[in-house]
């Protein structure tokens, strides 16, 4: 009949033949999980990296927060067409302002572009004084709003935003 062959156990030793002696070692067995972990670790750094890159681009040409970089310092003002500004009126010591800069003597004429421009443009829109879009920009709409309210404030009527036009402005 037929002859049962045992099976090797664990601590039994296959012969080695001169042939397999100079076979190279068996490799480690592959260890997927490990690789899995390795790449969904990869996945989720490079997506919080792409988010966190997405947020600082959004909040340093954002002007929901009329370009202040939450740590007081402003962002560079962009001209950008077609953009309007919000205005935040208020009063601080006693001055208004329109949450975009805090100048009192800025020179602001035509084809000036600034966050000052924004705050001009803003005051003169509260006092009644429409300078068409609050954008940024100083064109001829800005221009003769200035005029409008530096005639009514019996201030010099150049159409330039200048130190005497901003202190009327404030009050």
């Amino acid at each position: 009949m037929y002859k049962r062959q045992a099976l090797p156990g664990p601590g039994d030793a296959e012969p080695v033949g001169p042939a397999d002696a100079d076979a190279a070692p068996a490799a480690p067995p592959r260890r997927p999980a490990r690789r899995t972990a390795l790449v969904a670790a990869t996945v989720a750094t490079l997506g919080t990296l792409a988010a966190a890159t997405v947020f600082l681009v959004s909040r340093e040409t954002s002007g929901a927060v009329n370009g202040d970089d939450r740590h007081g310092e402003k962002a560079a003002f962009v001209f950008e067409p077609g953009r309007t500004h919000a205005c935040d009126i208020h009063r601080e010591d006693g001055l208004l302002h329109a949450g975009h800069s805090d100048t009192r003597d800025a020179l602001l004429q035509q084809i000036s572009t600034s966050w000052d421009v924004v705050e001009a443009q803003c005051l003169l829109a509260h006092r009644g004084y429409s300078p068409g879009l609050v954008d940024g920009a100083y064109g001829a709409e800005t221009e003769k709003a200035v005029k409008r309210f530096q005639e009514a404030a019996g201030l010099v009527t150049d159409g330039h935003m200048g130190p005497h036009t901003w202190e009327a402005l404030r009050r």
